[in-house]
């Protein structure tokens, strides 16, 4: 089995989780620690991005996050959460197969709606990370990922995924997915939260083969079993009235995945017995 790392020839890195938070207000600290770093955003008004300096682990976030706010603290900062602040969550997936990539990029979009439910109201719809039903070519972009195997990992575009709540770009040029849909905020407890989520969705899709198998998974249960199954016990932090319903539609427009999958498995079958490269011929068949 072929780990992300190996297919793209990246860098290895170690840790679960880059974390990026976006902050306006005043007297913000230049924090040069041996953990966080500070960068200027021109997209803030008044505003820093304090950045990971590398992954860490899961059970290290909260610990981590509050050594940021103590920094705040010391220097009495005034912070201001607009709606131009977010948080950027990259999550490592350098250890994972390509199937299971697919499986956790087709689990987040199944959840997708309690997801951005708790990531706040305006981050529905906003430009910076937009959703699969806003995102213009996302699916299509997806569909060709899910369907030509692992070349596909290094034909991701950019331009036409780089700004949705999951930038799939980021596979190719860090080994990981970036989240960008929690609103901006230094709450610990809060961006421990989703990072727990996201972690539970990337555990679970470990254990299944196949995006179909999630697929077949998700029509034998309630939408309500599948997200406690998948998110655990944050499970609760991320229900609201209208959620099935949400789940729901969020399994229709994504449902062109698995089978974009499953055709390009069954296209694999049948190739077995012709001599060459199988995948050049999937791409001839499939551009």
């Amino acid at each position: 089995m072929n780990k992300l790392s190996d297919i793209l020839a990246l860098p290895k890195q170690k840790g679960d989780f880059g974390i990026e938070i976006e902050v306006e207000g005043r007297n913000l600290p230049e924090v040069d620690t041996p953990y966080w770093k500070t960068e200027p955003d021109g997209s803030l008004r008044n505003g820093k991005e304090y950045i990971f300096k590398r992954p860490y682990l899961l059970k290290t976030v909260p610990a981590l996050l509050r050594a940021l706010n103590k920094q705040f603290e010391q220097a009495e900062a005034k912070l201001e959460f607009s709606f131009r602040t977010s948080v950027h969550v990259h999550m490592n997936m350098q250890e994972l197969s390509y199937h299971q990539v697919l499986n956790t990029i087709y689990t987040y979009l199944l959840l997708e709606a309690p997801l951005m439910e708790f990531c706040g109201e305006s981050r529905k719809g906003n430009r910076f990370c937009l959703r699969m039903e806003d995102a213009e070519g996302l699916v299509g972009e997806l569909q060709h990922l899910f369907s030509t195997g692992e070349y596909g990992l290094h034909k991701i575009g950019r331009d036409r995924v780089r700004y949705a709540s999951i930038n799939i770009e980021a596979l190719k040029k860090y080994g990981s997915l970036e989240f960008r849909a929690l609103a901006g905020t230094a709450d610990v407890d809060r961006i421990t939260t989703w990072c727990t989520a996201l972690s539970n969705i990337r555990d679970f899709a470990c254990t299944h083969n196949s995006p179909s198998d999630i697929f077949n998974l998700f029509a034998d249960i309630e939408a309500e079993a599948f997200q406690q199954l998948v998110l655990k016990g944050v499970a609760p932090a991320f229900e609201y009235p209208g959620m099935v319903k949400d789940i729901q539609r969020s399994f229709s427009l994504a449902i062109d995945l698995p089978f974009a999958y499953a055709q390009s498995e069954e296209l694999k079958k049948t190739l077995k017995k012709f001599p060459g490269d199988a995948d050049l011929i999937i791409m001839d068949e499939l551009e």
